[in-house]
Formats: structure tokens, sequence, C-alpha cells
């Protein structure tokens, strides 16, 4: 999934941005993925610091 080269890049190659990588989960999310939505959940947990839903039903 593209968005979690945005997130954790391992070779540090590509700069982190969380922003960019949220829309592209939020976009396979949309499609049914369920990983996509674990990396909502993931991004909301650690770099946002909220329990607000990551997901708008």
């Amino acid at each position: 999934m593209v968005g979690g080269i945005y997130l954790a890049d391992k070779y540090e190659q590509v700069p982190q941005n969380i922003e960019l990588s949220r829309q592209y989960f939020t976009l396979a999310s949309e499609q049914g993925s369920k990983l996509a939505k674990f990396a909502l959940g993931y991004i909301a947990h650690d770099f946002e610091m909220t329990v607000r839903k990551p997901l708008k039903y």
C-alpha cells in the first residue's frame, strides 16, 4: 500500500508525511480494505494522540 511508504520507510529515503499517508489509507478503506482501516487507527492513536474515530461513517 502506498500509504505505508509515507508512514514508515525503513530505508529512510522517503520523508514521513502523515497527512499524505492518511489520504491514501482513507481511499483504500473506502474501497473496503481492512488493513487500511487498521492503519488509520494506528495513525490516529500514535500520531494524533486522540481517541476519536479515524473514519467517518
